[in-house]
C-alpha cells in the first residue's frame, strides 16, 4: 500500500554563535526570518543569507524550506516542529522512514540527533522519538517487538556500534582494536539493500534505547582539530525496527567541510578523503533524483555503501527528511552556502512509500479484523490457485515428454520404411550422422 507522493522534507536548524565567536566581533550571516503565518510567508519557514563583504544596504537573499529553526530552538521544539512526529506515526502503520543531518563539523548533527539524553528534554531527536513510540504503542495496547541497531561507517568500512572493541576498553577507539569487520551491505532479488550481520538488541522502553545509544556512542570513532574539538569522523545510523514492518532510521553524517577548511594532519587526512568520498557519492545520488523527470535516469546508489544503505529513503519507497545544521558565523559562509544548496537539491525529490505488512492500528476494529480476514482469505485462495497451476504445470511437461517420445519413433519408422539407416546433416566445416 502506498501514500502516494511524498516530498523529501527538509529542515534547517541555525546554532548560535560560539562564545569564542562572539567574543571576535563576529556577525551572523543567517537568520530565521519571522513571518505572519499568513500562508505566503508562514512562521520559521524562511533563510536570510548575507554576503560577508555587504554592508546594510544590500538585501539578504531569502531562502524558503519546509522549517527553519533559528537558534533559540530548544531540543523539545526542534522535535515537535521538524515533521519528525508525523513520520513517527507512519512508521507506526508499517512504512519507512528516515532522518538525516548534514552539515559542516561542529554546526550541531550530533547535538540534534543525540544530545544528551540524560538531562531529559536535552535529548535529540531519537531520544524524544524512542518516548513517543513507546508512549504511542501503550496507548494502542498492542503487543509489539521493538528492536534497535548502531552501526558506523568508518573509512568506507561498516562497524556495529553495539560490539565493543576487543578487550572492553572504550577509551581506544582506533578501528585497528575492534572485532573484526563482519558487517557487509547486501542487496535483496528486489534491488534493495540491507547490512548482514548487524546486531539487533530487543528494547522493551525508551529507557533501553536511549541505553543502546549511549554504549554505542562510546564507541564511536572522534578525533578533535581546529574546527571542533570531538569531531565524529564517521557517519553514524542509529534504527529503530518494529515487528510490523515499520523502520525509523537516524542517520548522523560526518562533517562536510573541506580538506583545507579542517587543516588535519596527515595522518587523518584518509578519513578526511573517505567522508568526503561517500558525501559525494550521496550528492551525486541527490543530484539524479533531482532531476527524475528523465525517464530511465540511472541513480548511482552502488557508488558507496553510505547510499546503499540510505537507497530506501532517497528516491525510494520511505519516507525521507533532512536536516540540515548550519553556522551563522560570517566567518563559514562559504560552507553554510554549500549546505544549503544541498538541501535545496534535496527539496526537489519524490518518494514513493510503500507499506509492505500493516501497522499497529491495523485491527483495532471490528470492521478492520473483518477485512483483515477477507484479505487473508483472498491469499490463501491465491496461494491455492498457484500451487494448483503448478501442478497442473507439471501435468502438462510429462504429457509433453511423453508425445515427443512417441513423435521421435514415428520418424524413425517413417525413415526405416523407406530404406533410410541413416542421414547425414553437413552444416559448415562439421558433418553429423543421425542414426535412424
Amino acid at each position: 500500500m502506498s501514500i502516494g507522493v511524498v516530498a523529501v522534507r527538509t529542515c534547517v536548524r541555525v546554532r548560535p554563535l560560539l562564545p569564542a565567536e562572539l567574543g571576535a566581533g563576529c556577525l551572523p550571516c543567517v537568520e530565521v526570518v519571522t513571518g505572519t503565518g499568513d500562508g505566503e510567508n508562514e512562521v520559521g519557514t524562511q533563510l536570510a543569507v548575507r554576503q560577508p563583504c555587504m554592508d546594510g544596504t544590500y538585501p539578504p537573499e531569502l531562502i524558503r524550506f519546509h522549517s527553519c529553526l533559528g537558534p533559540d530552538t530548544t531540543q523539545k521544539e526542534v522535535f515537535e516542529r521538524c515533521g519528525v512526529r508525523d513520520m513517527l506515526h507512519a512508521v507506526l502503520e508499517g512504512f519507512k522512514a528516515a532522518v538525516m543531518a548534514y552539515g559542516q563539523t561542529g554546526s550541531g548533527k550530533t547535538y540534534t540527533m543525540i544530545g544528551d539524553p540524560s538531562s531529559g528534554d536535552m535529548g535529540g531527536l531519537i531520544h524524544h522519538c524512542a518516548r513517543d513510540l513507546f508512549r504511542l504503542i501503550k496507548e494502542l495496547g498492542r503487543d509489539v517487538t521493538v528492536r534497535a541497531s548502531f552501526l558506523e561507517l568508518y573509512n568506507e568500512r561498516l562497524n556495529d556500534l553495539l560490539v565493543s572493541p576487543i578487550g572492553g576498553n572504550k577509551d581506544n577507539r582506533s578501528a585497528s582494536h575492534r572485532h573484526p569487520n563482519q558487517l557487509r551491505v547486501r542487496c535483496t532479488e528486489r534491488n534493495s539493500f540491507y547490512v548482514s550481520g548487524l546486531r539487533k538488541v530487543e528494547c522493551e522502553s525508551a529507557t533501553d534505547i536511549v541505553k543502546l545509544l549511549a554504549d554505542g556512542t562510546a564507541n564511536r570513532q572522534v578525533y578533535g582539530h581546529e574546527v571542533n574539538r570531538y569531531s565524529s569522523r564517521s557517519h553514524c545510523i542509529f534504527s529503530i525496527f518494529l515487528s510490523n514492518g515499520g523502520k525509523l532510521t537516524f542517520a548522523d553524517l560526518a562533517g562536510s567541510e573541506r580538506l583545507k577548511e579542517s587543516r588535519t594532519e596527515t595522518q587523518h587526512r584518509k578519513e578526511t578523503q573517505s567522508i568526503n568520498k561517500s558525501l559525494l557519492a550521496l550528492g551525486k545520488v541527490i543530484n539524479t533524483l533531482a532531476q527524475q523527470a528523465q525517464s530511465g535516469i540511472h541513480v548511482p546508489y552502488r557508488d558507496s555503501k553510505l547510499t546503499q544503505i540510505l537507497a530506501d529513503s532517497l528516491g525510494g519507497r520511505g519516507l525521507a527528511m533532512i536536516i540540515c545544521t548550519v553556522s551563522p558565523a560570517q566567518k563559514n559562509h562559504a560552507e553554510t552556502v554549500h549546505v544549503l544548496q544541498y538541501a535545496l537539491k534535496a527539496m526537489s525529490i519524490s518518494n514513493v512509500p510503500l507499506r509492505l505488512m500493516y501497522g499497529l492500528r491495523a485491527a483495532n476494529t471490528p470492521a478492520d479484523a473483518e477485512l483483515n480476514s477477507e484479505r487473508q482469505k483472498t491469499l490463501d485462495l491465491m496461494r491455492a490457485e498457484v500451487a494448483r497451476l503448478r501442478a497442473e504445470n507439471r501435468g502438462f511437461q510429462s504429457k509433453n515428454r511423453a508425445l515427443e517420445r512417441m513423435l521421435g519413433k514415428m520418424t524413425a519408422n517413417r525413415w526405416w520404411a523407406l530404406g533410410i539407416s541413416s542421414i547425414v546433416f553437413v552444416v559448415g566445416p562439421s558433418t553429423i550422422m543421425w542414426q535412424v
